[in-house]
């Protein structure tokens, strides 16, 4: 699907999620590849808002860690942004884990 088509046809009623490709970009592709595909998607589809970036599915486990922070460096988001915040999700849910 064409992302051009779909943020023109629909941006205005709905927000878009994903989109960054599974199958060959982020396992296959290199940094400069992801991060050159995920900001030509950025672009087009944060374009006036309703945007979420993401993967377009789950991301196979044979994709490099390195292309898939690059995704999101694009973003403004860096590997220790993601981590502080995984740790910050894992200690609640042990806090909660312990209250219960």
């Amino acid at each position: 699907m064409d992302p051009s088509e779909l943020k023109r046809e629909f941006g205005k009623s709905i927000s878009f999620m994903g989109g960054v490709d599974t199958q060959e970009l982020l396992p296959l592709g290199s940094v400069q590849d992801i991060q050159r595909e995920v900001d030509n998607l950025i672009g087009i589809m944060a374009s006036g808002g309703g945007y979420i970036l993401a993967a377009s599915h789950t991301i196979p486990p044979e994709t490099p860690l390195d292309n898939f922070f690059a995704m999101y460096r694009v973003a403004g988001v860096n590997r220790e942004m993601i981590s502080d915040r995984a740790g910050d999700i894992r200690r609640r849910l042990s806090q909660q884990e312990v209250m219960e």
